[in-house]
């Protein structure tokens, strides 16, 4: 899986996301899976009775604060480079520092 997988719908059909990754995973040898766990408890012990190990990981600030501060020196330097992936480019077309 190189690219984001899009669902048919207007709302989150978790039963194809579970699909897809325990497709994607395979017999991967997968040590942890990170997820938001906002309004994702469900989903989440979904995965976890398939045995995919889970760690929590909010998107908050106090989480993410970091991560924003070096992207955005690299950005600043001149330094942040990537692939030229679309999804990276999608994410990144939605970031505002």
């Amino acid at each position: 899986m190189d690219k984001l997988i899009l669902t048919d719908g207007d709302v989150i059909d978790h039963a194809q996301i579970k699909s897809d990754l325990l497709e994607w995973i395979g017999g991967e040898n997968l040590r942890e899976l990170g997820f938001d766990p906002w309004s994702a408890m469900q989903f989440s012990l979904a995965l976890a009775e398939e045995g995919i190990p889970l760690v929590e990981v909010p998107q908050t600030v106090r989480n993410l604060s970091e991560a924003m501060k070096e992207t955005e020196s690299l950005v600043y330097a001149g330094r942040f480079h990537h692939s030229n992936h679309p999804v990276m480019n999608w994410m990144m077309s939605n970031v505002t520092v």
